[in-house]
């Protein structure tokens, strides 16, 4: 009788902790894979909460521009590349929507902050909020960026992105992989 009582415990005590697992679910910010957007070598980032499953999790596709130094993102709604970061322009960036993040513009305050804030007036309570992106480092062959944010509960966290500058990249890729 003990065994069965202490058993019944158990699996409450499980379905209990699973239970809680599954509704807590962090957020997540990491580069993905390449992907080939017209024949142009691009980065994928995974910006959603954390799912067993890599192919149901959202990404965005960005594209590191040195020579432009910009950065775009693939917008799925209008099907084109759109302005995500201008690196040496102070220009603001109006209603961009990345992953969970929707509708926040982004202001340049210093040379390695950008300052996100929403678009329409205020977040709501329990929404997923970017609140900067810093730029860590840039160079001719990456850039790399930390995303700080607020999830829905108030928890505060930080991805960190690290984008390839493709054109510049590749050349030296393939004269490494002649001399091997």
């Amino acid at each position: 009788m003990r065994k069965k009582v202490n058993s019944f415990i158990l699996i409450i005590l499980f379905g209990l902790m699973n239970a809680q697992l599954e509704h807590y679910q962090p957020l997540i910010i990491t580069r993905g894979y390449d992907v080939k957007v017209d024949n142009v070598k691009m980065d994928e980032v995974i910006i959603d909460t954390y799912k067993i499953n890599y192919k149901s999790m959202k990404k965005v596709i960005f594209h590191y521009d040195y020579e432009n130094a910009m950065v775009k993102y693939w917008n799925k709604e209008e099907k084109s590349f759109c302005p995500f970061i201008y690196l040496n322009k102070s220009e603001e960036v109006i209603d961009v929507n990345l992953g969970l993040f929707n509708h926040f513009d982004l202001e340049k305050t210093n040379e390695h902050l950008f300052q996100a804030s929403p678009t329409y007036g205020g977040y709501p309570s329990h929404y997923n909020r970017l609140n900067s992106i810093e730029i860590l480092r840039r160079n001719k062959l990456s850039l790399v960026m930390k995303f700080n944010f607020t999830d829905e509960f108030g928890w505060k966290g930080f991805g960190i992105v690290v984008l390839y500058n493709y054109k510049s990249l590749d050349p030296l890729l393939k004269k490494y992989k002649n001399k091997s």
